[in-house]
């Protein structure tokens, strides 16, 4: 069972046709969704990569679960390789922000901190989950 320290505020961006598995895996991890599903509004810089008439609206669905669960479900997401684009580990707030990213190589994840930015490939997984592992903990709930 995990202790409420070891649970991350966690954003997840997901297409609106698969946010009822999104919740109701969060949900069977023993994780929590925080609101209703709301609109994903792209960062200004990134407005036109998301424009795509391919896509399905995007939702944002605000939770707070497990560091395991995190991290699994980050790699199960980055290495899925029908999915187009990389993923994006945004931790330049106060909570994880989970989102696709059409502009990247398919298989990248970029993880983004106040900082720097650091692009990971499946050959440097050991050290992107380093990296998710060092995240998650600045974001305990």
């Amino acid at each position: 069972m995990t202790t409420q320290t070891d649970r991350v505020r966690v954003s997840w961006v997901v297409a609106e046709t698969a946010v009822p598995a999104a919740i109701s895996e969060i949900e069977e991890s023993d994780g929590a969704v925080k609101s209703e599903p709301v609109p994903f509004v792209p960062p200004p810089d990134e407005v036109e990569d998301y424009h795509d008439a391919q896509f399905d609206p995007l939702l944002v669905i605000a939770s707070v679960v497990a560091v395991g669960f995190l991290l699994k479900r980050i790699s199960d997401i980055w290495l899925d390789h029908k999915r187009p684009g990389g993923l994006i580990v945004d931790a330049r707030g106060n909570e994880l922000v989970i989102r696709p990213a059409p502009q990247i190589p398919r298989d990248s994840l970029l993880v983004l901190t106040t900082t720097e930015s650091k692009m990971y490939t499946p050959d440097r997984k050991d050290d992107a989950l380093s990296t998710l592992i060092t995240l998650a903990k600045s974001c305990f709930n």
